[in-house]
């Protein structure tokens, strides 16, 4: 099972692209120059099928995919899209919304292979391509594995433990590159690299290793970079996890877009070696902190709970004997329930009054002492 923040987001990806998707392929007819739009759904259609390959939802990565490959394809002026091939991109996008919203969509897009896998010989048929060999009909090609599935946060690998010194998690498809920032960080022994090459990993992995920064491709095979800082962001073992993109883009436009989406910090890679560890450090040092803040004040919490229980029991228990200004000045004072005093040299008269007892039942304590006073 994944992190239901995870799946919440899917839905939310699906619902939003999705819209935009089957807006803009039911105004192909009456657009002169679709390419835009095309280009559009190809876009929106890569999104979810690369949040679809994060969640290991196969089908589902199966159906975006599709979309993605045709419109992309015919945006580029590669293919032409007719009536027919739109249509059945129509109905291929329809099925995703009911996918996402199903309480399970693994279980959702197994009980429905059928309809998926016609929904994609559509596509085929409509564009004259060779149909694809549909999915396993046992559903495996859906089943969430170990291996490349998120996994929930209550069940993520560590448990409650947390990093005590700086770790780097590399996420990008290329070697060239993983190979090149080992070297710029080998001279510093204290920089742990660990490298992914597979993003729909990402987020297992990084449960695995547990790093106090992420160093993150943005055009990456199968998942956009985008989408996966979303879903890093999503994702409760890495919510908080400083982010920085390493990225061969330098357009202000594609900067922003990644803060946006939740990034810390962004760099042109490949930068200076010495630029490259005093960024590490410097976010590493503030997720430490954050780590550190957030372990005292659970302390301060538990303490305070601590205090509020013995407080209570001291209330219920000095409560039936004495009064409540007498109970609040023990608990005030730091001191207040050790033995002490002074010492006196007193009288005490003992005496059996008739009555007396059902008589201090009715008045009060105040009164008593008056009565026995006088």
């Amino acid at each position: 099972m994944t992190d239901a923040s995870l799946l919440d987001l899917f839905r939310a990806d699906v619902n939003a692209c999705g819209g935009r998707i089957e807006a803009n392929l039911a105004a192909l007819d009456r657009d002169a120059a679709p390419s835009s739009r095309l280009a559009a759904v190809a876009a929106d259609a890569r999104v979810i099928a690369g949040a679809a390959r994060i969640l290991n939802l196969a089908r589902a990565a199966r159906l975006a995919g599709a979309i993605e490959d045709t419109s992309g394809a015919a945006a580029r002026g590669e293919i032409g899209v007719n009536g027919p091939a739109a249509q059945a991109l129509l109905a291929a996008a329809a099925l995703l919304p009911r996918l996402a919203g199903a309480a399970d969509p693994t279980d959702w897009s197994t009980a429905h292979a059928g309809a998926i896998d016609a929904a994609l010989s559509a596509i085929a048929t409509a564009l004259g391509l060779p149909i694809a060999p549909a999915a396993a009909a046992t559903g495996d090609a859906d089943r969430p594995s170990s291996a490349t599935m998120a996994p929930s946060a209550d069940r993520a690998p560590g448990g409650d433990a947390r990093p005590r010194a700086t770790t780097v998690l590399l996420v990008d498809d290329q070697p060239v590159i993983a190979e090149a920032i080992r070297l710029m960080l080998a001279p510093d022994p204290g920089i742990p690299l660990h490298h992914c090459v597979d993003p729909t990993r990402a987020l297992a992995m990084a449960a695995e290793v547990r790093p106090t920064v992420i160093l993150q491709d943005l055009v990456m095979p199968a998942v956009d970079g985008m989408t996966l800082v979303r879903y890093f962001r999503a994702y409760p073992p890495t919510r908080d996890v400083p982010i920085l993109v390493l990225s061969t883009r330098d357009e202000p436009a594609i900067k922003a877009e990644a803060f946006r989406s939740g990034a810390n910090d962004y760099v042109v890679k490949l930068p200076d070696r010495l630029e490259l560890i005093a960024r590490i450090r410097y976010l590493s040092d503030g997720f430490m902190h954050l780590l550190d803040s957030r372990e005292a004040w659970a302390a301060v919490t538990a303490s305070h709970q601590q205090l509020e229980i013995r407080n209570r029991f001291i209330r219920q228990i000095f409560g039936r004997y004495l009064s409540d200004e007498i109970v609040e000045s023990l608990l005030e004072s730091p001191g207040g329930l050790q033995l002490g005093g002074e010492l006196r040299v007193i009288t005490i008269l003992m005496a059996d009054l008739r009555g007396f007892t059902p008589l201090c039942e009715t008045i009060e304590p105040s009164q008593v002492v008056t009565i026995q006073n006088n």
